[in-house]
């Protein structure tokens, strides 16, 4: 009983992980085209600002998620 007790627990954590990941990957991706959006007006870039801060917003997010795997493993 103990074990189908821990099992429950540990894809209950799994499951927040992956919660909060996608919720970070939207709340910076949102953040990154407002304030692209923002930069391409006063700068009068079109969509080169809003291209280079959501890449960088998606490619932090998922370096964070690495980051935190490997501290995991080891």
């Amino acid at each position: 009983m103990q074990e189908i007790v821990f099992l429950v627990q540990s894809k209950m954590k799994e499951y927040y992980k992956a919660l909060r990941f996608m919720m970070m990957i939207l709340l910076s991706s949102i953040l990154a085209v407002c304030i692209g959006i923002w930069l391409d007006q006063k700068l009068h870039t079109t969509p080169i600002m809003i291209i280079l801060l959501l890449a960088y917003a998606i490619g932090s997010s998922f370096y964070l998620l690495m980051k935190g795997w490997d501290q995991h493993d080891g």
